[in-house]
């Protein structure tokens, strides 16, 4: 099939926009009637919504990139029939980046738009054609809100192929690593950059774009990344060890690949299968195995029908693309995944694989993993905002964003955070026993739960019952109310409280307070019934005049299960009443109740409540206790589908400082994608505790962070290898390329350093960019020589020494200590007493000296820095993961 067919066909229809510069509501009309059902409606200054009457060349070409191959090609389609446009026929959108669907405009609603803004929008169009566009107008068109850089060049891309590229969050890192410069957001060094990368590839643009996509696609690949596909394909067929891993589809085929003992790190496999596919083309390396040709001798077991003895065949594959593409071959038909591994989502124009749902991000202290789960954590839990926030202008603007909302859904309990310790327990993760005191004062012990138990709680409730009243809570009570105690066997009474529309109260026995209008006169009313809840607190009195005097019609009330969670939200709607029926002497004082709001299982009340509940029965809630805002929100309208499928992260930083079996107990299984509630082998377990059965809900992801310096994934516990996916996150001293003190390039040194330690220790053990991610708040070239002395009196040399437990003089080494002046040397030898005068010369003679020091002076001698690196520096180029995996190849 021909590639990049759609080339010509969009070359075609920008020579047909120019005649709608003054005819931009015809555009529109045409946009309707092939059938682009959103994005064409416009908001007046009042916030009402108006059909849109302009619209400029960009944002007409960015209403068909916003939908999925089959519909964009299928709107084309019909806009070259419907206006007749003389182009060929388009069969692929190879390199074509997509638009945001929710930010498609390069234009605001009205309320915010000027009048010359389309206009801008067209004049850069006309003059891009025309080969005039200049920087003046160029910046006139990134000063319009909507309109960014990326965005821009995204859509010049669109309209002249052959002239412009984008840059992208898809094209930016693939030009960094063929060391092409990137461009600011000005036109001059928009050009320059055109300009390097036409004399560097002599390749066309649309080429490069695709190279860049098709490398990115690859790189996210790895055989971790296979087996939790083929796990989700073939669930419940999975046999064998890090040496193999077999799966067989539903008519008994098998195939098989070596995942290796460190399978994230593994950017190919070598699939083994029984035949070859029928567009053997289209994958890597094909190797044939006759039935004598030895092969992986774990095959017997796991795979016998691709063992020695039987014909078979080796594919590479490097992404999974062609995985998916080999696997609908195998079985003979095609695949949706659940949304565990494979959802594809929309990220700035990239066709990105989803996050998994257990991942764990390793590597040496410093390279910021812990950073990197506040992005990776939104990007998750919403990402409609993720991907509004990743097209935007990048900088501490944008940081300070995502950290904001990382922060809202903290506090909405969507993220959690925790870090693993040797101290943590099952207790604290899933359910262990308490102790706590009633609201009579009495010591009783409840069932506490753990971090996990009700993050998956809260990801697993669903709202049972929900009115569609709008309620405004202005001039409204809010009170906290327990109904039936759940420890006492009293849950049949939250029950009928909800199939009657009504509470009730527990105190009070079988005492009409209908006439009680105070609370002298309730007081007066327990003491003439003799009754024994006054004996020994006056809460019982407290509670009833509540119930009976100060609760009015309107007031909300919130029902809690416990004291950290609440079940249902309702408004008071009638006055106190008696309830005459004698078949129970408590639970007698009614008020009438219409339901808002109930959840099943309960809401953890973090997504309510600004701290923990009392345990008493009844009690007001105060602003300081509650947040009204949330309330209001969670008595708002809402979609209950997708209320439901909201996906909930948790964070386990230093994951593997615990201890992961005594931690996860038995649910380490129930974390498998294809084990989660609703799968297709779903399973459950009872807690040892409260006897509940438990699973986990497919909506809850886990991203742990693991330090290597601490513990290699060699040593880590292999039931926590197996379920999880691993993504490396490795020093980048490029980051710090550019960043000078006492003349030394920061990022140079960095490289020099963690060469060395890899040489001498591993590469578990490296030294991260963030250590020295401070210089680049100094401000001025001393304050950075004295912030760079800092770090590495309080951080540098305390981390080698911990490194290499005290061995000075590989320490020594790294810093290259052996080449300089004793003065600059960090690492210095000997005493103040010669060996000479501290032994005899027999034994002197047997010795060597051992005594080091670290010489405080070299932290702020220029030559200390200077000498780190070799004398031939250049020959010794910064890591990069490529090689890394040139050698795993």
């Amino acid at each position: 099939m021909s590639q990049f067919t759609w080339i010509p066909v969009f070359k075609a229809i920008a020579s047909w926009l120019v005649q709608y510069e003054h005819r931009q509501s015809e555009l529109v009309a045409i946009l309707q009637e092939i059938g682009i059902d959103n994005g064409l409606t416009d908001k007046d200054a009042n916030n009402n919504e108006v059909p849109l009457a302009e619209i400029d060349p960009f944002t007409f070409f960015a209403l068909f990139m916003k939908y999925g191959l089959d519909k964009r090609g299928e709107l084309i389609s019909k806009l070259i029939d419907k206006a007749s446009i003389d182009a060929p026929k388009l069969t692929d959108f190879d390199g074509v980046p997509s638009a945001q669907a929710q930010k498609v405009w390069l234009f605001p609603f009205t309320s915010k738009r000027t009048p010359e803004m389309v206009s801008t929008l067209w004049k850069t169009f006309l003059a891009a054609k025309d080969g005039t566009l200049d920087d003046a107008l160029f910046q006139q068109a990134l000063r319009i809100p909507n309109t960014g850089f990326a965005k821009l060049t995204q859509c010049l891309f669109y309209a002249f192929p052959d002239s412009y590229l984008p840059i992208d969050l898809q094209t930016r890192p693939w030009l960094e690593q063929q060391n092409v410069m990137l461009p600011t957001a000005n036109w001059d060094a928009y050009c320059e950059c055109l300009t390097t990368i036409k004399h560097q590839f002599n390749e066309p643009f649309a080429k490069l774009s695709y190279t860049a996509w098709l490398e990115n696609q690859q790189a996210g690949f790895s055989a971790t990344v296979a087996m939790e596909y083929l796990n989700q394909r073939f669930p419940g067929t999975y046999s064998g060890t890090s040496h193999i891993a077999a799966y067989r589809c539903g008519s008994g085929r098998e195939l098989a690949f070596d995942p290796s003992q460190d399978p994230a790190s593994k950017k190919k496999i070598q699939l083994f299968t029984d035949s070859l596919p029928d567009n053997p083309d289209d994958y890597g390396r094909i190797t044939e195995y006759p039935a004598e040709r030895p092969r992986n001798g774990h095959l017997k077991q796991h795979a016998k029908s691709l063992a020695t003895g039987q014909q078979a065949y080796s594919i590479t594959i490097n992404s999974l693309d062609l995985l998916t593409q080999f696997c609908d071959w195998f079985t003979g038909e095609s695949f949706v995944s659940e949304p565990n591994v494979t959802n594809s989502t929309l990220k700035n124009g990239v066709t990105m694989a989803s996050q998994t749902l257990n991942q764990i991000l390793y590597g040496p202290p410093g390279t910021g993993k812990t950073y990197r789960t506040t992005s990776l954590a939104v990007e998750i839990a919403d990402p409609k905002w993720f991907s509004a926030y990743a097209s935007a202008e990048s900088g501490a603007t944008a940081r300070a964003a995502l950290k904001q909302r990382y922060d809202e859904l903290v506090a909405e309990r969507r993220i959690v955070f925790t870090t693993f310790h040797q101290s943590f327990a099952y207790e604290d993760f899933i359910e262990g026993i308490r102790a706590e005191t009633d609201d009579q004062g009495a010591l009783q012990y409840s069932i506490q739960e753990g971090v996990f138990k009700q993050l998956c709680e809260a990801a697993d409730a669903k709202i049972t019952r929900q009115s569609s009243e709008v309620i405004d809570l202005k001039g409204r009570k809010v009170w906290k109310m327990s109904l039936g105690n759940t420890l006492a066997g009293e849950e049949d009474i939250y029950q009928e409280c909800l199939e009657n529309s009504y509470v009730l109260l527990g105190y009070g026995e079988a005492i009409d307070f209908s006439h009680c209008n105070n609370r002298d006169s309730v007081r007066a009313q327990f003491d003439a019934s003799n009754s024994r809840e006054t004996a020994q607190s006056d809460y019982p009195i407290t509670s009833v005049h509540m119930f009976k005097n100060q609760i009015s019609n309107g007031d909300i009330v919130v029902v809690s299960d416990g004291n950290h969670k609440f079940r249902a939200i309702g408004e008071i709607t009638g006055d106190y009443q008696f309830l005459g029926s004698e078949e129970r002497p408590f639970y007698r004082q009614v008020r009438q109740v219409k339901w808002h709001r109930q959840y099943e299982p309960s809401l953890p009340r973090e997504q309510l409540f600004k701290k923990s509940l009392s345990q008493m029965t009844l009690y007001e809630l105060r602003p300081s206790t509650i947040d009204m805002d949330k309330l209001a929100q969670l008595l708002a309208p809402r979609d209950v589908h997708e209320q439901e499928q909201r996906p909930y992260v948790l964070i386990i930083d230093e994951i593997n400082r615990g201890n992961i079996s005594r931690i996860f107990g038995e649910l380490i299984t129930l974390l498998e994608p294809a084990k989660r509630k609703g799968a297709d082998d779903a399973r459950e377990v009872v807690l040892p505790y409260s006897k509940e059965p438990f699973s986990v809900p497919s909506n809850v992801y886990v991203i742990g962070t693991m330090n290597t310096a601490d513990k290699s994934l060699a040593q880590l516990d292999l039931a926590l290898r197996r379920r999880f996916s691993f993504a490396e996150v490795a020093p980048e001293p490029k980051l710090l390329a550019g960043v000078t003190a006492y003349g030394i390039d920061i990022g140079e040194m960095l490289a020099v350093i963690n060469q060395r330690i890899e040489v001498l220790l591993d590469r578990d053990h490296l030294i991260g960019h963030s250590y020295f991610m401070p210089l680049l708040n100094a401000s001025g070239a001393e304050a950075r020589e004295m912030e760079l002395a800092c770090i590495f009196e309080n951080g540098i040399i305390p981390l080698l020494q911990e490194y290499f437990f005290d061995d000075w003089q590989r320490i020594s080494w790294v810093l290259n200590d052996q080449e300089k002046a004793k003065e600059d040397r960090f690492i210095c030898s000997g005493g103040e007493q010669n060996l000479s005068v501290l032994f005899s010369a027999d034994v002197v003679e047997q010795i060597s000296d051992r005594r080091f020091y670290v010489n405080t002076k070299a932290f702020t001698q220029a030559a200390a820095y200077s000498g780190i690196m070799p004398s031939r520096a250049a020959t010794i180029p910064a890591p990069a993961s490529a090689e890394y995996e040139a050698v795993e190849a």
